[in-house]
């Protein structure tokens, strides 16, 4: 798309502020920069904790479309299939059931994953004759099989139709790296979209600054410390993280965890096991 001043968009994602994961604060982040590139910007996002079925709040120039949607809790992955599968569908049925759609969009950016959100962006094209934009940060399922995770069966052919699908309903796609460019080049080579690496971003606070710590006695005893923050599911690698907790206990390195996710307890239970303290 280019920069200039579209009268309507719209962002469709499955995370957003005020959740505490990466894509949210990404999210919440790209929605305030094109809220300055829109006359009018409509942000499409499930929600747990809320009353109504859909909650709309406005400010200034945008407006947040909340759909209330309970997701599953811990490692329960055929729950969590049905709700990211339904989600969409659900969406674009309460749209339609309560008159909210906007009155007009000039494009749809949309964030994957989820890999499902595909078939809201084709209803939402055909509605208006837009454009959408594909901001592809996972390359879902390739790694569950890298993994070891999934079997290349119906099921895998099932996700592999879902990722393709959000391919075809794409004008533009931006990925995080030059390697995943290259893989995304070959998977859409019969279709007609542009694709470009687009790195993660992040807006910092005109206060925040560095500050180097220098020791100020050659002798005195220096501190290594490591902080995580992110995610700790299935596709982190919990096994890798365990090596590196075991490799850092004898060498003296502290690990700070700043997480969440369906992976967390068995790394805590893990680090209880051996006792470890720091």
């Amino acid at each position: 798309m280019s920069s200039k001043k579209y009268r309507s968009l719209a962002v469709v994602v499955d995370s957003y502020y005020p959740e505490i994961t990466s894509a949210a604060l990404q999210m919440e982040q790209l929605v305030t920069a094109l809220a300055t590139q829109a006359q009018n910007l409509h942000v499409f996002v499930p929600r747990e904790l809320q009353n109504r079925l859909v909650e709309v709040e406005k400010s200034n120039n945008k407006t947040i479309h909340y759909f209330k949607m309970v997701k599953p809790a811990g490692n329960k992955r055929i729950r969590r299939f049905f709700y990211e599968f339904l989600m969409p569908f659900r969406m674009a049925y309460r749209l339609h059931k309560m008159s909210l759609w906007p009155k007009k969009l000039d494009g749809v950016v949309f964030y994957s994953p989820s890999i499902f959100l595909s078939p809201l962006i084709l209803l939402i094209k055909l509605r208006y004759g837009c454009k959408s934009f594909l901001i592809l940060r996972d390359l879902f399922p390739d790694w569950l099989v890298d993994l070891g995770m999934l079997k290349k069966r119906l099921i895998f052919l099932f996700f592999k139709g879902f990722e393709y699908l959000q391919y075809i309903v794409s004008d533009f796609i931006g990925v995080q790296s030059d390697s995943d460019l290259l893989v995304i080049k070959r998977r859409i080579r019969f279709f007609n979209c542009e694709t470009f690496v687009m790195p993660n971003w992040i807006t910092i606070d005109n206060q925040f600054t560095f500050k180097k710590v220098v020791s100020q006695s050659s002798s005195a005893i220096r501190e290594f410390k490591i902080v995580y923050a992110g995610n700790l599911g299935t596709s982190q690698n919990i096994q890798a993280i365990k090596t590196v907790i075991d490799v850092a206990q004898g060498h003296g390195i502290t690990i700070t965890f700043i997480s969440r996710g369906d992976r967390l307890e068995e790394l805590q239970s893990y680090v209880t096991q051996k006792e470890y303290k720091h």
